[in-house]
């Protein structure tokens, strides 16, 4: 029974080392705990602000708009935020980051924490946002290029806001320029 016992913790005990060391990634930083939704593709981790990074949601409040898909009905802006608020739920999120953007807010890659975590782009809400077609492909450097073919998919069968009966969306960016006067 004490062999049962120690191999176990040594099983155990080496997980936790290949979770910690072996795994290497290119992201310096990381945030972990509870996230409130602000918008699409921001939320809130302990206080800290954190933009999820290589996608642009439409806006749900920018400048007290919100941005309409392009039926002129359907509230673009409201779908994302919503949408994310539901993949994260109650759920504890771990964000890996190694910058901020110019208001200051890290630019994180984030998904579901578990003791078990390890990072993986399309376990992430990043490209589920896109893949599930409630996000605009952004390209914020070579760590995003793997995310614009779930963009294009999306965009090519019609997901999410990009049904056809909602016909799509501005690209928030763009949206944002018409709005840079309001």
């Amino acid at each position: 029974m004490r062999y049962f016992i120690k191999l176990i913790l040594l099983i155990l005990l080496v997980i936790l080392v290949c979770n910690l060391f072996v795994y290497k990634k290119a992201h310096a930083s990381r945030i972990i705990g509870l996230a409130r939704v602000i918008d699409g593709d921001t939320i809130e981790i302990n206080n800290e602000k954190i933009r999820l990074a290589c996608i642009d949601t439409p806006e749900s409040n920018y400048k007290g708009k919100t941005q309409y898909c392009l039926d002129n009905e359907t509230e673009c802006g409201n779908l994302a935020k919503e949408t994310l608020e539901t993949m994260i739920g109650t759920d504890e999120v771990v964000c890996e980051y190694d910058k901020r953007d110019i208001y200051g807010r890290i630019l994180g890659i984030c998904q579901k924490y578990n003791f078990f975590y390890y990072y993986e782009y399309f376990g992430t809400y990043n490209y589920a946002l896109l893949e599930q077609g409630y996000a605009w492909y952004y390209n914020g450097g070579k760590d995003c290029k793997k995310y614009e073919p779930a963009f294009l998919e999306a965009q090519k069968e019609g997901y999410g806001l990009f049904d056809s009966e909602i016909g799509g969306f501005k690209e928030p960016k763009q949206w944002r320029k018409t709005r840079s006067n309001d």
